[in-house]
């Protein structure tokens, strides 16, 4: 088998994780390859199986090891990465070798340096006591010379902030300073999130009991928004009007039935605004207070900022601050609030997948106003086409995180985003591309008037779910499932895009 063929072969037993398990022998019998690539990819895969099963992967870990002596720093990187992977899984499978790894944090290379940080946040999620008296080492991180070591460096002061804070206070003024002081957005932001993660994030809520829902006057296909969301579907457009309103309705009446108290407000016709019924896109709120407009990518859903809205808004939230990211929209710049974000309110995390409608400066500035951290990733739908909206691939709930793992095409990134949400603590329901397309990553969890978790999603999506998804998620939440076809089909946004939070 070729090398092209035979990663090929590798890139396919990556997505396939139910043959993990029985794979394990096969892929780590490619370590002796003569190709590095290969050796490379073997590494990073072992390092994920030996995550999700420890218990298989423990004869295996010898010859990882092996690969820190490599004179290649792509080999060290990745048998570093590789055993705080497997480290995190159980921490005794690596236990002889963990010692040694902190000889990396002086590696020659930069991408070995941040490699180890990845590591140690690894493993200190599950042991984080074991990184007591070996502080110093992450603090000089804090100050190397390449700026991505310096962006990672604070997260493993935020991993064990949140486990041992008393590990992580010495240093509490040195992150302010460089909070304050930095020049690089993500490394300010980052440090924040460590101050953070030592107690003072603990009144955050993720979910909240009220909604804001706009009625639509006009619903109808947006030619302006479809250049870049494969959601919508053209078509006959007689009497989408009123069944868009039926299914408005209804899905208010449904809400309010479950006990979710539901701020309802009439569009008008003119000015036209196709998608009013998507507000959660312009404006999102937030429990200190604070009210962030944004900037949007097609010009007719600007109009969507009426003074009705606003206003009620206001009357039912009380705005003590207001963000206006909408100055964005004259350079070409837009982030499309929690359509364009996942936010994990409780950690401060905004997960955004990089479309024509989520630009990374609008991004970082949002983070750096809010205090949230950035988790930038790119993503892409079955046939290869950016994602235009990260709340359609996926959900942050309480307990469960809902994710297409398949749209994410680059290792690195997926496996740090599954990171980002299993340190979380969230259980991990993955999607397929053909249930992401049937909008299963479209949900939002809201906590009804006695104050039991609820589930919103289409009636759409609950029917692409396998039988055990369904369990999983009736076994902790109540389901709230609205009939949203023609909305779906002509707007391309599902339950979640159809309800804005008021905290």
């Amino acid at each position: 088998m070729s090398e092209a063929e035979l990663y090929k072969e590798l890139g396919i037993l990556t997505k396939n994780r139910d043959k993990w398990n029985e794979s394990i022998p096969f892929v780590s019998s490619l370590l002796s390859d003569r190709s590095m690539k290969i050796q490379a990819k073997a590494l990073w895969l072992l390092g994920e199986m030996g995550l999700s099963h420890p218990d298989a992967i423990g004869s295996c870990v010898p010859a990882v090891a092996a690969f820190l002596e490599s004179p290649e720093p792509l080999l060290r990187e990745r048998a570093v990465n590789a055993l705080g992977r497997i480290g995190r899984g159980g921490f005794q499978l690596i236990e002889p070798y963990w010692a040694g790894l902190f000889r990396f944090a002086a590696d020659e290379e930069a991408s070995v340096r941040l490699s180890f940080i990845w590591a140690s946040e690894n493993i200190a999620t599950n042991t984080p006591d074991i990184y007591e008296g070996h502080m110093p080492v992450f603090a000089a991180l804090l100050c190397d010379e390449d700026e991505k070591v310096r962006m990672e460096a604070p997260e493993i002061f935020r991993v064990l902030g949140k486990r041992r804070p008393d590990l992580v206070r010495h240093y509490l003024d040195r992150l302010r300073e460089i909070s304050e002081t930095d020049g690089n957005r993500v490394v300010r932001i980052h440090c924040l999130g460590a101050i953070r993660a030592t107690g003072q994030n603990k009144t955050h809520r993720q979910t909240t009991d009220t909604v804001l829902m706009v009625r639509p006057a006009a619903f109808a296909f947006n030619g302006e928004t479809a250049v870049n969301n494969a959601f919508q579907k053209a078509g006959d457009e007689s009497g989408i009007q009123a069944s868009a309103r039926k299914e408005s309705d209804d899905f208010i009446k449904l809400l309010k039935a479950n006990g979710i108290n539901v701020i309802s407000v009439e569009d008008t016709p003119d000015p036209h605004t196709p998608d009013s019924v998507f507000p959660n896109n312009w404006f999102s709120t937030h429990d200190d207070g604070t009210l962030v407009l944004y900037p949007m990518f097609a010009e007719n859903r600007r109009l969507e900022r009426k003074p009705a809205v606003l206003e009620a808004i206001r009357e039912n939230f009380e705005v003590r601050r207001t963000v206006d990211l909408t100055h964005y929209e004259q350079e070409g710049l837009f982030l499309e609030g929690t359509g364009s974000m996942v936010l994990d309110r409780v950690n401060r995390i905004a997960y955004a997948c990089s479309s024509p409608r989520t630009s990374r400066e609008v991004l970082y500035e949002f983070c750096s106003r809010l205090g949230y951290a950035p988790l930038l990733f790119e993503a892409a739908d079955a046939d290869g086409m950016q994602i235009y909206h990260t709340n359609v691939m996926m959900h942050v709930g309480t307990e469960i995180a809902v994710v297409c793992m398949d749209a994410v095409r680059d290792p690195a990134q997926m496996a740090k985003l599954r990171q980002s949400l299993e340190s979380s603590g969230r259980m991990i329901l993955e999607i397929s591309f053909e249930q992401m397309e049937h909008f299963a990553g479209n949900m939002l969890e809201l906590r009804n008037k006695a104050g039991e978790p609820c589930l919103v999603l289409s009636r759409t999506a609950y029917g692409s779910l396998a039988e055990e998804q369904r369990e999983l998620l009736e076994s902790r939440l109540k389901l709230i499932m609205p009939e949203l076809d023609c909305i779906e089909r002509i707007g391309g946004g599902s339950a979640r895009c159809m309800l804005a939070e008021l905290f």
